[in-house]
């Protein structure tokens, strides 16, 4: 009987999706960055913000960018309040829970 175990690597792990993802991913950053720079040269798209600093070039790709590194900073020091040692709920070596 022949053992058929071959494991199939998911389409996400595999290096020609990853190249792919990243590509569209270039590209549709491209793509959101159109209209700033319509708005620059002043062709058929014009911003309407409610403060001037929305009219600056780029100001929410600058603002995300900020944003985001507030949002994993902050993550990172969740985790270090929060996280627990790996055996935290083995109990004691004998077997027992502390709640007993």
């Amino acid at each position: 009987m022949a053992d058929d175990t071959t494991t199939v690597t998911p389409w996400i792990e595999r290096a020609s999706s990853v190249k792919l993802l990243v590509r569209l991913l270039f590209v549709v950053s491209a793509c959101l960055f159109v209209p700033d720079v319509l708005d620059l040269v002043g062709i058929g798209y014009h911003k309407h913000g409610h403060y001037d600093a929305e009219g600056w070039f780029g100001f929410y790709a600058v603002f995300g960018f900020i944003a985001y590194s507030f949002i994993v900073g902050a993550g990172w020091i969740w985790r270090s309040l929060v996280m627990r040692k790996e055996n935290f709920y083995d109990g004691d070596a004998d077997g027992e829970d502390d709640d007993a």
